[in-house]
């Protein structure tokens, strides 16, 4: 399972966890987002609206959960090194 934090940044934060088969995308303040790969490898059709039952997706989600639940870095340091504005 792949699994990617927000980018640091002020822009709202998108969380994004993958099995290789599903492809779930959680926003703060938006629409979550759902891809099924094997049949819309493009990602073109959002699937959450029709909320699968599927263990993946439940997985998914908990992934998505645990990092969330992770403190987040003090981007001050960053900032001052000029990775983030």
């Amino acid at each position: 399972m792949k699994s990617a934090p927000p980018a640091a940044t002020n822009r709202p934060s998108e969380w994004s966890a993958s099995d290789g088969a599903w492809h779930l995308v959680v926003r703060d303040g938006g629409p979550d987002k759902l891809y099924y790969l094997p049949a819309d490898p493009s990602e073109e059709h959002d699937l959450s609206a029709a909320s699968p039952v599927n263990p993946s997706v439940a997985r998914l989600r908990a992934s998505i959960a645990e990092m969330r639940r992770v403190p987040k870095p003090d981007l001050r340091k960053f900032r001052s090194l000029g990775y983030v504005q």
